[in-house]
């Protein structure tokens, strides 16, 4: 299933101070990082029941409660290190870690949840949050390693979580022990969690609750046999999985390359038919306002509207290579109200008519 040592995802290591990094990447047309909001979400629960206001958690950033339920919604690493901080703060329990790891479920990843759960295997399952991982969470590295006894996710800093590192990891680590078990129909995996620093104070009022745990370890990583790892998931079904596939690639496309134009365009493409998002929708989705999405477009070498109009043509190409599609329907599934109107638009993006675009398509076919 791996090979002999070595399946990773290593990214660029932080660079020291941050701040001129995060602006030249805006320069770029890159956008700060970024992880789903629905992470969050178990920490508003944990919370209330401790009879603190949710409200409360997200005083000191740009968001409300309510949009913690959106799924699509994604929010700046460092709001969400400002909302850790302050449930720390506000609870006085340097164990939430551990209690946000335990509320993970699979679907709070979204389409990578969904994912997760169609995968034939355990292992199969592990190679997909890896690949997927720069998406997800900006924080951690994470690298497979194999020996006789099975595999190891490792797991190593690629920012300075200060203060918040025990709390991170804690939640990363236990968090992947409850989804691949939830995978099963069980509440933990099988499996052990080697974290680098001494046992904390806090860890004996959940050591009932927790798969094995050695502490003082040379890396963190967490364990897993080979016989786990050939485990099959209770809701494995390899259609479902293309199709989720299809949806974390969309929005890897979005999210994980870094470039605020793929991001957009990918947008746009989710919802063919010429009836795309609004620059305010999308705007929303990646968190930032109308103005500074057109900005970063601009300094990239577009606009909004330009991508409409990528988006438009990306998605005509398509439908051309389908002989059984007339162009009086590519007209109307592209918006236009006739195919004198597609046509000219379709002159001005390539300078030459959707006749003679979809003969050299034949052709090249």
């Amino acid at each position: 299933m791996f090979d002999s040592a070595v399946s990773q995802y290593n990214p660029p290591a932080a660079t020291p101070g941050g701040s001129r990094a995060e602006t030249s990447r805006a320069r770029r047309g890159a956008a700060p990082p970024m992880l789903p909001v629905s992470y969050l979400r178990p920490l508003c629960e944990i919370v209330a029941e401790r009879g603190i206001e949710p409200r409360r958690l997200v005083e000191r950033t740009r968001l409300t409660v309510a949009q913690l339920d959106q799924p699509q919604l994604r929010m700046r690493a460092d709001e969400a290190a400002a909302m850790l901080r302050r449930a720390m703060e506000l609870t006085g329990d340097a164990g939430l870690g551990i209690e946000l790891g335990l509320r993970m479920q699979p679907t709070l990843h979204g389409c990578l949840g969904y994912a997760l759960l169609s995968c034939a295997s355990i292992g199969a399952a592990l190679e997909l949050m890896l690949r997927f991982a720069p998406m997800r969470q900006p924080f951690v590295g994470l690298r497979l390693a194999q020996d006789s006894e099975g595999i190891q996710l490792q797991l190593q800093d690629l920012k300075a979580l200060g203060p918040l590192r025990g709390f991170w990891y804690e939640s990363v680590m236990i968090s992947l022990a409850r989804v691949f078990g939830l995978l099963l129909g069980e509440p933990l995996v099988d499996c052990e969690l080697w974290f680098d620093g001494p046992e904390p104070a806090h860890h004996a009022a959940y050591r009932g609750r927790l798969p094995r745990v050695r502490y003082g370890m040379p890396r963190m990583q967490l364990r897993l046999s080979a016989a786990t790892l050939a485990r099959r998931p209770l809701m494995a079904d390899p259609v479902a999985l293309r199709l989720a596939l299809e949806n974390c690639e969309r929005e890897r496309a979005m999210v994980g390359g870094g470039c605020v134009r793929q991001r957009v365009l990918a947008q746009m493409l989710e919802r063919p038919g010429g009836n795309y998002p609004r620059a305010e929708s999308v705007a929303a989705r990646l968190c930032v306002s109308v103005r500074t999405l057109k900005r970063h477009l601009a300094e990239a070498g577009t606009s909004f509207r330009q991508l409409v109009e990528e988006a438009r043509r990306a998605e005509a190409l398509g439908l051309l290579t389908r002989p059984e599609i007339g162009m009086q329907e590519i007209s109307e599934r592209l918006g236009y109200q006739d195919p004198a109107s597609f046509t000219r638009a379709f002159q001005r993006w390539s300078g030459q008519t959707p006749s003679q675009a979809r003969q050299q398509l034949r052709a090249r076919a």
